[in-house]
C-alpha cells in the first residue's frame, strides 16, 4: 500500500499546500511551523495570491534559504479565489499525498506525520483536529476555525488527501 505510512515500511511522497495574501507577519510563523516538522514534506507549494505587503519578497528569501525545505512558490498577479489557488498548486504538486493549510496556521511539529499516519487501505481523506489560536478573536463568521472532530465538512487548514481522491472527476 502506497500510503501507508508506518515506521520502515513505504514513505509517501507529500506535497503541502497553502494560498496566501498580505498575510507576511503569519506567514512566516506557518512556514516556520513547517520547516519543524517531525516529518517533512517533499514539497510545500505556496501560493502568493496578489499580495502586496513584502509577501513575495518574504517568500524569495525563504525560498533561497531552503525554509521550509523543497518550498516551491507560485505567483499569481490578483487576489483570486483561494480554491483556484489551491487547485493550481495541487496540479503542480507531484505528492502522492497532498496535504493542505492555511497561512494563519502554525502546525504543531507531528502534524504532517499524525496525518500520515491516518492513511492505510481504502483511505483517501485524513483531517486532523483544529484549535483556534487564543490569540486570534473567534467570531461568528471568522477565519479562526475550531474543529474538535469529524463531523462531514473538511476544512482546508488541516485535511490531506490521497492523489487518487483528487483526481476524481478530473478529465484525462
Amino acid at each position: 500500500a502506497l500510503l501507508r505510512e508506518t515506521y520502515g515500511e513505504t514513505r509517501a511522497r507529500t506535497s503541502v499546500v497553502l494560498v496566501t495574501h498580505d498575510r507576511r507577519p503569519l506567514l512566516a510563523q506557518a512556514l516556520d511551523a513547517l520547516a519543524a516538522q517531525t516529518r517533512p514534506a517533499d514539497e510545500v507549494l505556496v501560493v502568493d495570491n496578489g499580495s502586496t505587503d513584502g509577501t513575495a519578497e518574504l517568500l524569495a528569501e525563504r525560498e533561497r534559504l531552503g525554509s521550509p525545505a523543497g518550498l516551491r512558490v507560485l505567483t499569481r498577479e490578483g487576489n483570486l479565489p483561494v480554491a483556484e489557488g489551491r487547485n493550481l498548486a495541487v496540479a503542480a504538486s507531484t505528492g502522492d499525498v497532498v496535504a493542505f493549510t492555511d497561512d494563519d496556521c502554525r502546525p504543531r511539529p507531528t502534524w504532517l506525520e499524525a496525518l500520515l499516519a491516518g492513511f492505510r487501505d481504502g483511505v483517501c481523506l485524513v483531517q486532523g483536529r483544529t484549535t483556534a489560536d487564543p490569540t486570534q478573536p473567534l467570531e461568528r463568521l471568522s477565519r479562526t476555525q475550531w474543529t474538535p472532530a469529524e463531523f462531514g465538512l473538511y476544512e482546508t487548514c488541516n485535511v490531506a488527501y490521497a492523489r487518487p481522491a483528487l483526481e476524481i472527476g478530473r478529465a484525462h
